[in-house]
């Protein structure tokens, strides 16, 4: 149970956005993580807009790390105008280490890195302002200080094998900590959330895969659990309305199924993800970050409205970037699905349930095939199989379609 009555002592102000993105990437994916990273760094900043990432490296007696993204160039520019995207004829290569949240962390010597580094920022240097550093301090339960490295033992599942992956956070533990901490840490109005990670979810198969760990993947229950957690408690802010998970997209293979949607319906507004293969770096986070710091510089009359351009415009985004690997010879595919949509979706999902035939989607969903609020693709849902995919598109111009390269 969620323990409304915790304190949150350390939290932010309350924010417009809180972007997060948990990179799962204790395993073959994490060197190429580095460059999200620094993508995520390079867009710059909103004062209205908290990011947050976690990230998992692979290295034995790595830690995880947790970044609050660009907070000390926010602390610095206190009542400033946003600096998005920084100065795009500036050569100066940033780093993350002023953004991770330290907490018991200790140098060489011994000392405290998070005191270390209060007191480097607390005195002014090349013309550079002094400021009072504090941030949110990540949870005790948050990932272990170490890991243990993965032996052939620990593939055949014998008992010395299993006391070393004791000392690694399950694949649950961990995405739920993190999604507790932002819920709690960094209140916001509107909350989106980017997972990447090894996807296949709907057969209980290797969704956020962790060799190391005891419970070593994510099951689709498990994360509609998780997630409506996260809902609930981002619910307790007291707001003239609910806070919302606007968007949940999955950076993962094979994660755009009828089922996945369908555990989803009612907790987040929107969802993007992809049938079929997804590399680390096909989505352009830079770029997704500046559309929605962008949106906070003037923000409409009509929020929902501006809320639906934005993610919109981030498939849109992830589309074009992903023509790149399309010269490369790789696929792509790409759905936006609106699970607002409830009564059509509800019933057509009832429906291909009930129907275990092959079924085309004009045929399993007939109001959706003809309304505005979505446009369906040509590919058939199998309900057969043990995995369906599943092709909405949040407006009929988004730019992909049946024509786009990879569909």
């Amino acid at each position: 149970m969620l323990d409304s009555n915790k304190t949150n002592n350390d939290a932010e102000p309350l924010r417009e956005w809180t972007v997060m993105f948990y990179f799962a990437s204790d395993n073959p994916l994490a060197p190429a993580i580095v460059s999200q990273l620094k993508a995520i760094k390079n867009a710059g900043y909103h004062p209205d807009v908290n990011v947050v990432a976690q990230f998992d490296p692979n290295t034995k007696d790595t830690p995880t790390h947790i970044f609050d993204v660009n907070r000390v160039d926010k602390l610095r520019h206190q009542g400033e105008p946003p600096d998005i995207g920084f100065r795009a004829d500036n050569p100066y290569v940033r780093n993350m280490a002023f953004d991770k949240l330290w907490s018991n962390e200790t140098d060489d010597s011994g000392q405290l890195i998070k005191a270390m580094l209060t007191d480097f920022l607390s005195k002014p240097s090349k013309g550079i302002r002094a400021i009072n550093f504090h941030a949110p301090e990540p949870e005790p339960a948050l990932p272990p200080a170490a890991k243990s490295p993965v032996n052939q033992e620990s593939r055949n599942g014998d008992q010395a094998s299993r006391n070393t992956r004791s000392s690694e956070v399950a694949p649950k533990d961990s995405l739920q900590a993190f999604l507790r901490f932002c819920a709690r840490k960094y209140p916001a109005k509107h909350y989106m959330l980017f997972i990447l990670g090894h996807g296949l979810v709907v057969g209980n198969d290797i969704f956020l895969f962790d060799a190391d760990a005891p419970n070593q993947s994510l099951s689709l229950r498990a994360l509609r659990v998780l997630l409506q957690e996260f809902k609930d408690l981002i619910a307790l802010q007291e707001l003239d309305r609910p806070a919302e998970l606007e968007l949940i997209g999955f950076h993962s293979c094979s994660m755009s199924s009828l089922e996945v949607a369908y555990e989803l319906n009612g907790i987040a507004n929107y969802m993007l993800a992809s049938q079929g293969p997804a590399f680390v770096n096909s989505w352009p986070y830079r770029e997704i970050l500046i559309r929605v710091f962008k949106g906070q510089v003037s923000y409409p009359l009509n929020p929902a409205s501006a809320i639906a351009a934005t993610i919109r415009d981030i498939f849109d985004y992830i589309t074009y970037n992903s023509y790149d690997f399309q010269l490369a010879g790789y696929s792509f595919d790409l759905a936006l699905c609106d699970l607002k949509a409830d009564l059509s979706f509800n019933y057509g999902a009832q429906r291909i349930m009930r129907h275990p035939k092959k079924r085309t989607h004009e045929q399993v969903f007939p109001a959706l095939a003809t309304n505005n609020n979505g446009s369906l693709g040509g590919s058939e849902l199998l309900a057969g199989k043990l995995y369906r995919p599943l092709r909405f598109l949040l407006l009929p111009d988004t730019g992909g379609g049946e024509n786009a390269p990879g569909f």
